[in-house]
């Protein structure tokens, strides 16, 4: 089951802002599948599928299935997947907004953790239910000022909505700050480990250094930037390594030594292992150049 299975007896819009009264069989087994480029809300006007399950899926984000409710918020090109015992004609009010004609901000797929998509499985707002009855309303009985009535209600949606996410994207993104350095931070700490010898270093010294506990500088680098502190470090030496092996004045024992390691025969093993290459057959290559 997709989209093009649900058929609309009504359908209005305005600048923005698209409205349907639509409605489908759900056989039984149920599967549905929809992506659209417009935010859109699904308000079901008749009793939902029992022990409907649901996803929210975008490009690198998604959560496992939760239980779906009678208001369901997609977020522009979302991947929302369901499935469900079915068994029951289904009508809902669809509503769809632009989001670049939206004078409010609603989240993007990689604003949301995955358990606020998962609150949009099941958005619970009195305000956002009774702004879609009254636009399912005047879909089915168009008066007057219909399209001026359609263009604020769905500023209101659109309102509410962000009231309602805005609280939970602004905790999870001051607890992702509180977790991560400040650049000043991440700053001293990569000083400090570039001014030492990779070969020696560790992380309880590094710690030490810019007094933090040892778990606290390991989980909070490598959510900073992505990579363990261990594997800047290796990454930085063997950079240097490259660096030093290209100047012919240097010997490959005065490298080793230069770099920290006990003897030139661990170098070479730790060379080997970062590059493929011994740091002889690495010269060579570099001379042949």
């Amino acid at each position: 089951m997709n989209e093009q299975d649900w058929i609309v007896d009504a359908e209005s819009q305005s600048a923005g802002i698209r409205v349907q009264i639509a409605r489908c069989d759900w056989p039984q087994p149920t599967e549905y599948f929809e992506t659209v480029s417009w935010h859109a809300l699904n308000l079901s006007l008749t009793p939902i599928p029992d022990g409907i399950e649901g996803y929210l899926k975008g490009r690198s984000t998604s959560v496992q299935r939760s239980d779906v409710g009678r208001l369901v918020f997609v977020p522009a090109n979302l991947h929302i997947g369901c499935r469900g015992s079915g068994g029951r004609h289904q009508r809902v009010v669809r509503v769809f907004l632009d989001p670049t004609c939206l004078i409010t901000h609603l989240p993007a797929t990689e604003e949301l953790s995955p358990d606020g998509l998962r609150d949009c499985l099941n958005i619970q707002a009195p305000e956002i239910v009774n702004a879609m009855l009254r636009l399912g309303r005047e879909t089915l009985a168009p008066d007057f000022g219909s399209r001026i009535l359609l263009e604020s209600l769905g500023a209101v949606i659109a309102v509410e909505l962000e009231r309602l996410l805005l609280p939970r994207m602004q905790r999870e993104a001051a607890s992702k700050r509180k977790s991560l350095f400040t650049r000043a931070d991440l700053r001293r700490i990569i000083e400090f480990v570039d001014s030492r010898s990779a070969a020696n270093i560790t992380i309880t010294e590094v710690a030490d250094a810019c007094n933090i506990s040892s778990r606290t500088l390991t989980r909070k680098f490598k959510q900073t930037t992505g990579e363990t502190l261990h594997a800047y470090a290796h990454r930085r030496a063997t950079k240097r390594a490259r660096a030093l092996l290209s100047d012919p004045g240097r010997s490959i024992k005065e490298v080793s030594y230069q770099l920290g390691f006990l003897n030139p025969s661990a170098f070479s093993i730790a060379f080997r292992r970062a590059t493929g290459l011994s740091p002889s057959e690495y010269r060579r290559s570099v001379a042949c150049c």
